[in-house]
Order: structure tokens, then sequence, then C-alpha cells
């Protein structure tokens, strides 16, 4: 009985702390690990106990538990559902084009090696029915593979790559394929993390994509590293040569208070915008938004779907875009 009442009482706690975070978000270091409170299915769990318990989950608190997982479920989903896209623009003139952003898992496999090859053959299907232009992966497998996927794409794919040194600790592979010629600009260490920047010659113009990957310790500053990011865009945009795309596994899920910057440098995020269920990681039952494509105001974002696949723990994304015209 001891044991059910502190049980009980660190649900409690943990919900708590979970809905304080939807205010304070991860300004504050100390207590910024709150954010990643799963606020659904714990909010389901403790509803669920104090039925069992018949309003007496906290018995000095009757109701308490069952109040603040209910709280907690109904923020939980709300914050975990896209707000919806207004209809596709259907002006003459609009150029349209199709990205995919995938954490691959090194082709199905960890810790850096590649899976099996059924697995990756798997993969490189889940990505060609999808009939994109421009794929971003991370942790993508060796370049033997990614030739593979390569041919399966088709013959005038090319790709860019950026990928750990030897006996690194932090591992991470980044690719851009491209049905259209692709460059690799710059590959840059960024606070816990790394970005690849290419760019594609697509007949409407250079699509330039800055590839992010960032480390997992949920102790690690997620602020730093979008702030980084957001002020490579900033100068990029003051080169004369913008961002198009932002994309990658970032490791920071959309409320994170560092993505307001990139926001409030000209990107919008395809995932928040898109209807339906977030989260992406882990991809049988997805909690955490943490795979993202932010796209610049050149695109308008038509549609957005995402899919799984099970040897990989990522879910992925499909973003369909139209250039604006040009008027």
């Amino acid at each position: 009985m001891l044991l059910l009442r502190a049980g009980a009482a660190a649900l409690f706690v943990t919900l708590l702390g979970g809905l304080l975070s939807l205010i304070i978000r991860d300004r504050l270091p100390v207590v910024g690990w709150l954010i990643y409170v799963p606020l659904v299915p714990l909010g389901a769990v403790a509803l669920l106990w104090e039925l069992v318990a018949r309003g007496r989950g906290l018995p000095k608190l009757r109701f308490a538990l069952g109040l603040a997982g209910a709280l907690a479920l109904g923020c939980g989903i709300v914050t975990s559902v896209g707000t919806g896209l207004p209809p596709a623009d259907d002006t003459p003139g609009v150029t349209p084009m199709t990205v995919l952003q995938w954490n691959v898992r090194w082709g199905g496999g960890g810790s850096g090696a590649d899976g099996k090859g059924e697995r990756w053959d798997s993969i490189c299907r889940d990505i060609a029915r999808h009939a994109p232009d421009i794929v971003i992966l991370s942790e993508c497998p060796s370049e033997e593979r990614v030739a593979h996927l390569e041919q399966t794409l088709g013959s005038t794919w090319t790709s860019v790559r950026s990928e750990h040194p030897r006996r690194s600790r932090y591992l991470y592979r980044l690719l851009v394929v491209s049905r259209w010629p692709v460059t690799l600009e710059r590959e840059d260490a960024i606070p816990s993390g790394r970005v690849m920047q290419a760019v594609v010659a697509a007949p409407g113009g250079d699509v330039r994509v800055l590839v992010v990957d960032g480390e997992s310790p949920f102790w690690h500053d997620r602020t730093a590293r979008l702030g980084t990011v957001a002020q490579i865009c900033r100068d990029a945009a003051l080169s004369g040569k913008p961002i198009d795309l932002i994309a990658g596994d970032f490791n920071a899920i959309r409320r994170s208070v560092g993505f307001d910057a990139i926001g409030e440098a000209g990107f919008v995020s395809a995932g928040a915008s898109g209807a339906g269920w977030r989260a992406t990681w882990p991809s049988i039952c997805p909690l955490y938004d943490i795979d993202h494509v932010w796209v610049n105001e050149r695109w308008d974002i038509v549609s957005l779907e995402r899919f799984t696949n099970v040897v990989t723990d990522h879910r992925g994304h499909v973003v369909h875009l139209n250039e604006k015209a040009k008027r």
C-alpha cells in the first residue's frame, strides 16, 4: 500500500512538472528536461489509476490525480497534433517539389553499423514509392548502400554526405540525395550537433538545404544548438544565398524555445503545420517530435505525410511544396 501511494504521488508530481513545462518550456536548463515528460501516456495512466482507486489515488487529495491526468492528457494531445494546412495554392506558374526527410538508423542497423541488406531494400522501396525530388537522411548507411538507393531512384540521382571521423564518440552520417545535381557547400560542428549544407540545382533555381543533426542526451542545451542554426540561416540570407529548407533529426521537440529563433528567421515548421500526430520517435509508439522540416517563405507547404517502417526507430516525413509564383 505504501508503495502504491508513493507511486501515485510520484506520478502526480511528474504530471505537474510536465504541465508547468508547457509554460516555461526549456528556458531554465535545470528544469528543461520537464518538456520531455510524456503527458499523453502518463495522463492516461493517472486517469485509469484514479478510476480503479475510485477517486482516492491520492487519499488526502481526492480526485486530484484524476484531474491532473485529464489535464495532462488533453494538453498533451493538443500540443502533439498539427494545426492543419490551408487549401493549396492553385495559381498558375507555381512549381511543385516533394521533399522526404527520414532518420533511417544506419539502414536498419545500429551504432554506426549497416543493417541487413533486406532492411535497406525495404527502406529504399519506401523512399521510392513517395516519388520525392529531394531526400534528406540522417544515420544513413555506407556508400555502397547509398549507391543502391540512387540506382533504385533513377539514373540521374546523385548525393552528397557528411559523416563522423573514425573512433568518434558522436556518430552521425548526413545525406542529401536528389534527382537534380547536388553539391556540398559546407559542413560544420554546432553546439552538441552537426550541420551540412547542400545546394540542389533544381530546374526552377537553386534550392539550398541545411541538414541538422543533434546529439540525444536530454541534458544538452537545445537552445544553443537551435540558435546557431538560426544564425546560419540569417547569415545565408544576408549573403544573398538563403537557405530554403532546414531538415533532419534535431533531437529537440517542437516546443523547445530555441525553435522560436528559427521561426523568427523566416521559416515555417512543416510538421506543426500539417494535420495529424506530429511525433516521430519511437516509430512504433511515437511520443516525441524530434525530426523536423522547416521551410522558408519562398515555398508554400501543400501537404505533409508521415510514414513508418519498423526497421528504423523514426517515422519519416514527406512534404509537398509549391514554389510561390514569381510576381
